[in-house]
C-alpha cells in the first residue's frame, strides 16, 4: 500500500549541513524528511515560493519535453529505502501505455510539484525510515 503525501517544505539541517524536503501525509499526522542536494532543494523551493527566474530550470524542461512528446505525468512514487537511500519512480502515460522512470526522489518531487500530480510513498518506506516525524495533533490542539 502507498500513502499519498504532499510537500510540506524544504528546510536546512544545520547538523548535517544538508537540505531536507519534508513530505507529509494528507492528514498531517506523519512527516517524512528526505535529505537532498542543494540544487534539487533550490529547484523545489523556487517552485514552491513561485519565484520567476525568467528561464526554465531542468525540471521545467523535462515537464515541457514530456508534454511535447504527448505524454502525461501521472504521479510520483517513492518506492524503496535501501541502505539509507530513497528510490522513486515518475509514472507517465503515453499513447495509452504507462511508463515508469527511475528517478531520485528529489528530482521526482521537483517534477511532481510542477505537474501538480500526486506523490505517493510506500508504507514500507515510511515504516523503515528512522527519520520519521510523527506529528501529535492532540498536543497541538490542547
Amino acid at each position: 500500500m502507498s500513502l499519498e503525501m504532499v510537500v510540506k517544505g524544504v528546510v536546512f539541517d544545520e547538523g548535517q549541513k544538508s537540505p531536507v524536503v519534508l513530505l507529509t501525509d494528507l492528514a498531517h499526522t506523519v512527516t517524512l524528511p528526505i535529505y537532498i542536494g542543494m540544487v534539487e532543494a533550490t529547484a523545489i523551493a523556487v517552485h514552491l515560493d513561485k519565484v520567476d527566474l525568467g528561464r526554465p530550470l531542468t525540471h521545467d524542461l523535462m515537464k515541457t519535453a514530456i508534454e511535447a512528446l504527448h505524454g502525461d505525468i501521472l504521479r510520483v512514487h517513492v518506492t524503496e529505502l535501501k541502505n539509507g537511500t530513497y528510490y522513486a519512480n515518475v509514472v507517465l502515460s503515453q499513447d495509452g501505455r504507462e511508463l515508469r522512470l527511475d528517478a531520485r526522489p528529489s528530482d521526482a518531487i521537483a517534477l511532481a510539484i510542477r505537474a501538480a500530480v500526486p506523490i505517493f510513498v510506500d508504507e514500507e518506506v515510511i515504516d523503515e525510515s528512522n527519520l520519521l516525524i510523527e506529528d501529535d495533533a492532540e498536543k497541538r490542539d490542547s
